[in-house]
Parts: C-alpha cells; sequence; structure tokens
C-alpha cells in the first residue's frame, strides 16, 4: 500500500497560495518554445481538438484562482474520516 502523500507545510502552502497562472504566460512560453525548438509535427487530427480543448479550458477558468486543495492525493479523504 503506497504511502500517503502529507499536506504541505507553511512555507509551501504560502508559496501555492500566490501561484498564478495567466493565459498571456503560457502563450508567451509557447511562443519561446517553438522558437528555440520548432513546432511539433502533429497531424491536424490531433492538433484541433488539442486546441478546442484548450480554449474550453481557458474560457471555463478565465480569472478564477487554481484550487490547489483538490489536486491532493486521493487518500485525503480517507484519512480525514
Amino acid at each position: 500500500m503506497p504511502h500517503p502523500i502529507p499536506p504541505p507545510g507553511p512555507q509551501i502552502r504560502a508559496k501555492l497560495d500566490r501561484l498564478q497562472l495567466t493565459a498571456a504566460d503560457v502563450v508567451a512560453e509557447e511562443h519561446a518554445r517553438v522558437a528555440r525548438s520548432g513546432d511539433m509535427d502533429s497531424p491536424v487530427w490531433v492538433k484541433l481538438p488539442f486546441f478546442a480543448l484548450c480554449w474550453v479550458l481557458d474560457v471555463m477558468y478565465e480569472n478564477k484562482p487554481i484550487e490547489v486543495g483538490q489536486w491532493g492525493s486521493s487518500t485525503d479523504g480517507k484519512r480525514k474520516s
């Protein structure tokens, strides 16, 4: 049985609470990656659903905080019970 992941300490929690991710930063990083190493050679039938999913997630989560607590291990609920 795997060991449960302990909750983050106060210093890590404070850093996580300040974490911000913007679509503009992601796009800038992607442009820099393409400039460094070139674009991936994925076929259109792979790229279209991927970019559609990205767009939907961008619209759904625009200006909303990242809920770090939802990304904990599956054992969190079992330990609290």
